[in-house]
């Protein structure tokens, strides 16, 4: 999700604020992960079910190598990630619109208004 272009409430100050905090580190975690599973930078190619399991695989094992001390891998300068024209995923597009503000309004309004998020 991105931040809101203008915003008009607290509740939407709120969500652009925390979008802009973790960004930075979101990027920097989305890169180690993808350098230590490379299938994530280079594409998937398995059934559209199950990319969000190997997704999640993938962030398990991230944590288990983690919590084994395991060193980060090293950026290489000369992997190359092919340019893979990307499938018709849904049937209905996904509306990041929709699902930004209900973020907002089921986690940002209560914020807002001094109780804490669902």
């Amino acid at each position: 999700m991105t931040p809101l272009p203008a915003t008009h409430n607290l509740a939407e100050e709120l969500y652009n604020e925390s979008q802009i905090r973790t960004k930075n580190s979101d990027e920097r975690l989305f890169g180690v992960i993808k350098r230590r599973f490379s299938v994530l930078s280079i594409g998937i190619r398995v059934a559209i079910p199950k990319v969000k399991n190997v997704i999640v695989a993938s962030c398990v094992l991230h944590n288990i190598a983690i919590h084994f001390k395991e060193h980060e891998p090293s950026v290489d300068p000369d992997v190359r990630i092919p340019n893979l024209k990307q499938p018709e995923v849904l049937n209905e597009p996904f509306r990041m619109e929709n699902a930004r503000q209900q973020l907002i309004e089921n986690y940002f309004v209560p914020l807002a208004r001094g109780g804490a998020g669902r």
